[in-house]
């Protein structure tokens, strides 16, 4: 919608708010549920849509002149997604100048084209979220030999490519950019896509411990801010879980970069429509259904026989075992031509860990109050209470030395299992050339059993 119509529904919708609610006061006595549902209409279509589109859509704007200098109006001006081939069409005012507005992220194909004159394209315009693109054409008339149509020679792509402007943006906002090259392309251990914000400047992720098995982490801490003060947007809407804290699944993991088409990263200096925290703003921007069918199928394998041996793994015993697959596919495709378009993504993740438990339990010698040092020698005997017996029963004897002061040291393999399934369909509808709106729904379900204390006997189950 462009902003006179987004105008025009908030006036209707005001209006509309306050007949509902001076009905809903006048409404039948002991009926209490119409005050509440008056307030929730109102608030409903009080709200700014316009909000959102400042977060997650762009705007083409531009001029279109003569080479002489003069401007041309009534030119009309398409934007083409080369992906959905959605298109916007408007015209150049008196000035020459247009506005394309709401866009979603994407690659455009951008024509301005007015008769008697040659249409000129430019053919990849690379639209992100929040962002203005700012175009100039300039239309020659049209001679005895030339079409209407722009030419596909080299030398008019070359004199397109320098019609075009350079991207600027909307706001006083810096932000820096997770694009799907980098979203397809890059590895990441776990496949947990907030990992990349670490590429930008000023961004750490302090739980570096939990890398290398690829769960866990997440608590950015972007330009020395505290993990939880980060806000995380999907599509411009708040994700946060209860606890403010990242999105991150039992599992530790956000999935989902297939789904992705790319994301906004802020660290500072971001406009209020992105607000709450004040930490760094991670917005992440769907992808778009497409007109013709197209689908991804992949599989992650990561074993140990791939991996190198803990420092706490016993020597002279194989590697414990380990297995992680991840597998999942992403379509997209038509609903209804030219109308409706869908996207799936779904992902799969089975983890399944045995690391060394190391720990420290009382030796044989002190079950029976004799207390020595790591060489054997005796310090001391003590009285052993029998009613402490059968609870010294339940410790593991020691496997791996002394260390003195009757203790030793016991190692012994952990499972630590990990399940998880995400999926996410967006359905996009095109009401008109002018008008849009796209629904999403996103399911995400894990388990995983961690460590939930000092040794191997207490065990964590995360749902």
């Amino acid at each position: 919608m462009n902003s006179k119509r987004l105008k025009q529904l908030q006036v209707w919708g005001k209006f509309l708010a306050k007949r509902l609610h001076n009905i809903c006061l006048r409404g039948p006595a002991g009926k209490g549920w119409t005050l509440p549902a008056a307030v929730l209409v109102t608030l409903f279509l009080m709200a700014n849509p316009g909000a959102l589109a400042e977060e997650t859509l762009a705007t083409v704007r531009g001029t279109v002149r003569a080479p002489t200098g003069v401007s041309i109006s009534e030119t009309t001006v398409v934007a083409k997604n080369s992906e959905t081939e959605q298109r916007r069409e408007v015209s150049s005012g008196a000035e020459g100048q247009f506005v394309i507005q709401q866009l979603p992220p994407g690659t455009y194909q951008v024509q301005a084209s007015r008769a008697g004159f040659v249409s000129r394209m430019q053919k990849k315009v690379e639209l992100r979220a929040g962002q203005v693109v700012q175009l100039a054409f300039l239309l020659e008339a049209v001679s005895g030999t030339q079409g209407r149509e722009a030419q596909d020679d080299d030398d008019q792509n070359d004199q397109d490519d320098q019609n075009a402007g350079e991207l600027e943006t909307s706001s006083a906002a810096v932000s820096n950019w997770i694009d799907e090259s980098q979203l397809v392309g890059l590895p990441l251990n776990g496949r947990s896509y907030s990992q990349l914000a670490t590429l930008q400047a000023g961004v750490s992720d302090t739980s570096g411990a939990s890398g290398a098995r690829g769960v866990g982490g997440g608590g950015l801490t972007v330009a020395g801010g505290r993990s939880t003060s980060n806000t995380f947007l999907l599509d411009g809407t708040n994700i946060m879980n209860a606890d403010n804290r990242v999105p991150r699944s039992a599992a530790g993991v956000q999935l989902g970069s297939d789904a992705v088409l790319q994301v906004q990263v802020f660290s500072s200096n971001y406009g209020a429509e992105y607000g709450r925290g004040s930490g760094g703003v991670m917005n992440s921007i769907t992808r778009s259904g497409t007109p013709e069918l197209h689908g991804t199928f992949f599989e992650f394998l990561r074993n140990s026989k791939l991996d190198a041996k803990n420092f706490f793994d016993p020597d002279g015993e194989p590697i414990p075992p380990f297995k992680r697959n991840q597998f999942g596919f992403m379509l997209t495709g038509p609903v209804w031509k030219d109308r409706t378009f869908f996207m799936a993504s779904f992902e799969g993740l089975r983890d399944r860990l045995t690391e060394t438990d190391t720990s420290f339990f009382p030796d044989e010698l002190a079950r029976n109050g004799i207390i020595t040092d790591k060489n054997g020698a005796v310090l001391e005997e003590i009285e052993v209470n029998p009613s402490v017996i059968p609870y010294l029963a339940l410790y593991p004897i020691p496997n791996a030395g002394s260390v003195g002061g009757g203790k030793g040291i016991h190692k012994a393999p952990r499972f630590l299992p990990t399940n998880e399934i995400f999926f996410t369909v967006r359905i996009d509808h095109k009401i008109s050339d002018q008008d849009s709106l796209f629904g999403r729904y996103t399911f995400d379900d894990a388990t995983s059993v961690t460590s939930g204390g000092p040794t191997f006997l207490f065990l964590r189950r995360n749902d």
